[in-house]
């Protein structure tokens, strides 16, 4: 003896003129596929105005940043429901708060519970591409504070170069805890003059910003 429970739902971006479906059930014996008994489900489309899925625009985000996931609401009672890119369920209502770790595909579903309609639509959250945001104060003095992004690398540094009539000097390295995101640094030992702060994610030069270095 078992329970079976049978739930009909239409697609609202595939509704035909179609209105009505018949679904049999049917059991059979295991040994020889004989039919043991079954039943048959007259199902009635009705009539109504259709809604769509919205899960908002996609999203660029840093490493580790806690975003909101909000589905737009249809105006009616509805199931909301978010599932990542193996299909698995992740979390059931409008809002879904998500650390993001990784650049990811997720899907909403919307079930509507009057009659069973429902729709689906995709949102992206992508990591940005790593830079340097910012350097504080410029001209400096006596410290300056850089605002980094470390999204897609295993390891990074900043090198502070010199520049004397546009040719670089020998700079230094400051390696960068990539999963912050700021640094501050000690100018006492840089003499006046102009600089190339230089970020460099898996040894590779990704950006760089001017400093004005005057004690």
């Amino acid at each position: 003896m078992g329970t079976i429970n049978l739930t009909f739902n239409f697609l609202t971006q595939e509704v035909t003129e179609k209105d009505e479906f018949l679904y049999h059930l049917v059991q059979l014996r295991t040994e020889d596929k004989s039919l043991v008994g079954g039943e048959a489900y007259l199902i009635k489309k009705q009539l109504r105005q259709l809604f769509y899925a919205d899960a908002g625009d996609d999203i660029t985000v840093n490493k580790n940043e806690i975003i909101t996931l909000t589905a737009n609401d249809i105006g009616e009672t509805a199931l909301y429901s978010w599932y990542d890119e193996d299909g698995n369920l992740l979390h059931k209502g409008k809002n879904y708060q998500i650390t993001s770790d990784s650049s990811k595909q997720y899907t909403l579903e919307v079930i509507a519970d009057a009659d069973g309609y429902k729709d689906y639509d995709k949102v992206s959250v992508a990591l940005k591409p790593n830079r340097l945001n910012a350097i504080a104060p410029n001209p400096a003095s006596t410290t300056i504070t850089v605002d980094y992004a470390v999204n897609n690398a295993d390891s990074a540094y900043i090198s502070i170069v010199p520049i004397y009539g546009g040719i670089p000097g020998n700079g230094i390295d400051y390696t960068l805890d990539i999963d912050l995101q700021e640094i501050e640094i000690n100018l006492s030992g840089y003499v006046n003059g102009l600089y190339e702060v230089i970020l460099y994610c898996d040894g590779n030069i990704v950006n760089s910003e001017s400093l004005i270095i005057n004690h």
